[in-house]
């Protein structure tokens, strides 16, 4: 009885890595069977177009201005979203709070649901920022 031939066989062979002994025998199987012969080719056909494949683009160069150019604009474009935040919030935390419409009760109640959400916002991305220093494929390319 003869053993059925798996994906990683057909991998093996594929890259030479089967022995000899092996390769005999799955070279017999290769010859009685068309179901071998057909995913043989399909494994070879694969083979060949992820060989060929380029994962950069054709006119890709990477220069140092490229890394400087994307830290300064992140970092500009933090600090205004941070800035712009705090003038919106403490402006409308003063309208908020001066106006007489509301009771008190439901001002404070209102503050603590939001300072308790800006809380959590900024804890998770605290979170995230701690883990992006330590993350080890921030320089691979796609």
């Amino acid at each position: 009885m003869k053993k059925p031939i798996s994906k990683e066989d057909l991998m093996r062979y594929l890259d030479g890595e089967m022995p000899p002994d092996e390769c005999d025998e799955f070279n017999e199987q290769l010859k009685h069977s068309t179901e071998l012969q057909r995913e043989l080719a399909i494994y070879k056909t694969l083979r060949a177009d992820f060989q060929d494949s380029n994962f950069y683009p054709v006119n890709y160069t990477r220069s140092v201005w490229d890394q400087v150019n994307a830290k300064v604009t992140r970092r500009v474009g933090w600090i205004l979203l941070i800035v712009a935040s705090i003038i919106l919030t403490t402006g409308s935390a003063y309208v908020f709070f001066t106006d007489l419409g509301e009771s008190n009760w439901e001002k404070w109640g209102t503050a603590m649901l939001w300072i308790g959400l800006l809380t959590l916002l900024a804890s998770v991305i605290w979170d995230r920022y701690k883990e992006s220093r330590n993350d080890p494929y921030k320089d691979v390319q796609r």
